[in-house]
């Protein structure tokens, strides 16, 4: 069996910031999806782990399950922004005090999107001027299939100009 792997939907911040990334409707014809992430926030600092993603609107923490880690070479006491209002799947994205052509690189695998039952959404990815790289997994809790994702940014902050955001579907032909 060969694997399809099909651009679904593509967005680019271009002129203004923006606090927030939707692809809905997701088309349910794909096995499984695949998302990859070039990002910078407007923060004043050499990262940032604002970064949240929200599936089919939900908006607590209580709708999902999953863990993080992630590794931050000059820090060994590293702390995640606050998860109790907020969906908990985290990367990391590049910030104003990075130099501006430099973006985070962030890619985030969703397998079996289209069950009640999505076993869990990998992701990985990193800041390359701070070394941060952030590894982990989740899942909703709601046990409904994946329709929307909403990429978004906490505490007042927004993605700039040239962050891209690619969807792609992965089938079996």
């Amino acid at each position: 069996m060969a694997n399809t792997f099909d651009l679904i939907s593509s967005y680019t911040v271009s002129g203004s910031s923006t606090n927030q990334v939707i692809f809905n409707p997701i088309p349910q014809n794909y096995s499984d999806l695949s998302i990859y992430i070039s990002s910078r926030t407007n923060v004043g600092s050499s990262y940032s782990l604002n970064n949240l993603i929200q599936i089919n609107n939900q908006s607590t923490a209580s709708s999902y399950s999953g863990g993080f880690a992630y590794f931050r070479p000059e820090d060994s006491n590293s702390t995640l922004p606050s998860q109790t209002s907020s969906p908990i799947s985290i990367w990391a994205s590049g910030t104003n005090d990075n130099d501006a052509n430099v973006f985070s690189f962030n890619w985030i695998y969703i397998p079996n999107y289209t069950s009640g039952d999505v076993v869990n959404i990998i992701y990985a990815g990193g800041n390359q001027p701070s070394g941060i790289q952030v590894f982990g997994n989740s899942r909703p809790s709601t046990g409904e299939a994946i329709t929307s994702l909403t990429f978004k940014q906490l505490a007042g902050l927004n993605f700039i100009a040239g962050s891209t955001f690619y969807l792609y579907g992965i089938k079996n032909t």
